[in-house]
């Protein structure tokens, strides 16, 4: 990207014109600093980035995101915009306007398809600090085969879709890992550990070892055959918008999305019919989901 192509995005926003700020090209609202070009020529300056989030985009992508000594104190992002996605300078567009002053649209204003690629959906998922903190617990743990997955992921975008909370609507935070040890001690074993040392975030944190073929039947009446990797359990969702699922490694993340991005970039609930397909509870789960984004889309599972 160029700083020509950010003043082509953002002057589509309200009130933003063009300015100038310290010597530089910037983009002002209300006489405010939205964004300004740095003295490289390259940086893009972007304010209202709680330090926090900045840190996680640093972490995520350094050779896209940093920030230098003079703005460590301060809620400000540096995006190089010649490695810079306009989808991932998109995603900051909210929290830069609410800084000026002005906000680019309240709950429920929809940008369309904002998400595709699987760089842009890990950006605006690990928004959410509780995915970023879980993910990192997974990955100092080392639980074999261990997995963040579906909606805590799908529902953060959600939310930076329709500028909600980014925990808004979101009941838990699910695991899947995969150890041989299948008895229900090792399991309660495992969750009673990551509930320790995750019980700081405040929020649910639902564990499941791949021995879900042990009790699903008799709860659901439904067949499950055993898995043979965590994967394998994400393929079988009720859903095909969040069979996703993401974990840490010494290089970044693995992404599991064996149906893309595009559905949730579209907001749309789309059924999984494997054996375990329940129409019911696919009924049951996305009028939930409706009642709390009416934005979404519900294709019919029957």
């Amino acid at each position: 990207m160029t700083f020509d192509d950010i003043r082509h995005i953002a002057l589509t926003w309200p009130e933003v014109e063009d300015g100038s700020s310290y010597g530089t090209p910037a983009l002002k609202v209300r006489n405010k600093m939205l964004v300004r070009l740095k003295e490289d020529g390259d940086s893009l300056v972007m304010p209202g980035v709680p330090p926090d989030e900045r840190d996680m985009l640093v972490e995520h992508q350094p050779k896209v995101f940093y920030f230098t000594d003079h703005y460590r104190d301060y809620p400000t992002v540096l995006i190089r915009l010649t490695k810079a996605k306009r989808a991932a300078v998109e995603a900051l567009a909210a929290p830069a306007l609410a800084h000026a002053g002005i906000e680019e649209g309240g709950p429920g204003h929809r940008r369309d398809r904002l998400v595709v690629t699987q760089d842009e959906f890990l950006t605006a998922a690990l928004r959410n600090p509780a995915n970023q903190a879980v993910a990192d617990e997974l990955y100092r743990l080392a639980l074999p085969d261990a997995w963040l997955v579906a909606g805590c992921l799908v529902q953060t975008v959600w939310n930076v879709l329709t500028r909600r909370p980014l925990d808004y609507g979101i009941s838990d935070h699910d695991i899947f890992y995969f150890d041989p040890d299948t008895s229900w001690e090792a399991e309660d074993a495992v969750i009673r550990e990551l509930k320790a040392r995750l019980g700081h975030l405040g929020v649910a944190i639902e564990v499941r070892n791949h021995r879900v073929h042990l009790w699903y039947p008799e709860k659901h009446g439904l067949p499950y055959p055993a898995l043979s990797r965590s994967t394998d359990g994400i393929d079988r969702f009720l859903t095909e918008n969040t069979q996703i699922g993401i974990r840490r490694t010494t290089r970044g993340y693995n992404v599991y999305a064996p149906h893309g991005f595009d559905d949730v970039a579209g907001m749309i609930v789309r059924p999984n019919r494997t054996t375990n397909f329940s129409t019911v509870n696919y009924a049951t789960k996305a009028a939930r989901w409706k009642t709390l984004w009416p934005e979404i889309t519900v294709i019919a599972a029957e």
